[in-house]
């Protein structure tokens, strides 16, 4: 696993300021952030898209957002 990459999942309790703190942390040590929503969160991928941008309002960060499939892959700039 390359050292820049961190992995977060997603679950059943969905989005919680806890998932956006590690997000926070891991954004400040790695370049990048995949974020994984398990079955139990979501499987609509327009509102996997609307989370995705509402994880990015939350960190208040510059970034690049891209979604692939049911993952979300956050990279700092």
């Amino acid at each position: 696993m390359n050292s820049f990459v961190t992995k977060i999942q997603i679950g059943k309790n969905g989005l919680t300021d806890g998932v956006i703190e590690a997000i926070l942390l891991n954004l400040k040590n790695h370049k990048q952030v995949r974020i994984y929503l398990l079955k139990s969160f979501c499987r609509d991928r327009k509102k996997i898209e609307e989370i995705a941008r509402e994880i990015v309002g939350k960190i208040k960060m510059r970034c690049r957002l891209r979604v692939i499939g049911y993952t979300i892959v956050i990279t700092k700039q």
